[in-house]
Parts: C-alpha cells; structure tokens; sequence
C-alpha cells in the first residue's frame, strides 16, 4: 500500500480535499516516527450460513464513496458496501453454510490500493441468536 506524506507547509484546504490515505507524525511524540494508517473491525466472528452487517473503522480519514470495497476469502459474499464517512464503512455479508471455519484475512480495497487485514475475521461452525 502506498502512503503519502503530507507537509505541513500545505494549506489545509488541500490536506481536506487529499483522496489517498496519509501518514502523519504523532504531534505528541517528541521523534519523528509515523503515526500509522490502522483499521478495525466489528464483529470479528460470524457463523456458517449466516448474514451480518461488519462495521470497519479507521484512525485517519481512508474510506472513499463508490471506491472502498472487502474481500473476505471464499464462502463469503459482501452484498453491499456503504462507506459511513472517511473514517468508517458498513459491509453487509452472507457466510456460506459450507464456508471453511476458521481465521481469515480480510482484503480492503480503497481506490485501488490492497490492504490486507491479517486474521481479521472468523467463521464459526454455527451461529446463534441471543
């Protein structure tokens, strides 16, 4: 994946208007490492022959309208993405009823650009309502 670094020299206008994630440095850190680009995800954990809703977050402004899109392996359809804002994208998914059961990784696509999201997702033999 590519990052971008942005100078502080730019007006904010287009520090708002960049469509790429960026990196930033830590403005409470006394080095100058970069803060990274982090995402998460709930639920984490969806039984066979199941559909759910899995809200991904980010720590910085990532998701694009129309252009954000997941990968959950095979045996799982994402029926739809809806990208909530920059910082958060709804993905409504059906887990097949023979979908392998186990750890899976997670492929996030936004404009183009592949993150992969290791073990970020596990399939149960069954499921259950509360």
């Amino acid at each position: 994946m590519r990052l971008t670094r942005v100078s502080l020299l730019i007006p904010l206008l287009a520090l708002a208007c960049t469509d790429k994630p960026t990196i930033d440095t830590d403005p409470d850190s006394d080095t100058e490492e970069p803060v990274g680009l982090r995402f998460t995800m709930s639920p984490t954990t969806g039984g066979t022959g199941t559909s759910m809703d899995v809200v991904v977050s980010s720590n910085r402004s990532a998701f694009l309208f129309g252009d954000t899109d997941l990968d959950f392996g095979e045996g799982i359809v994402v029926d739809t993405v809806t990208v909530q804002d920059s910082f958060q994208t709804v993905a409504r998914i059906t887990i097949d009823v023979g979908a392998q059961v186990g750890l899976r990784d997670v492929i996030l696509d936004i404009g183009g650009e592949e993150t992969l999201l290791e073990d970020a997702f596990s399939v149960i033999d069954q499921s259950f309502v509360l």
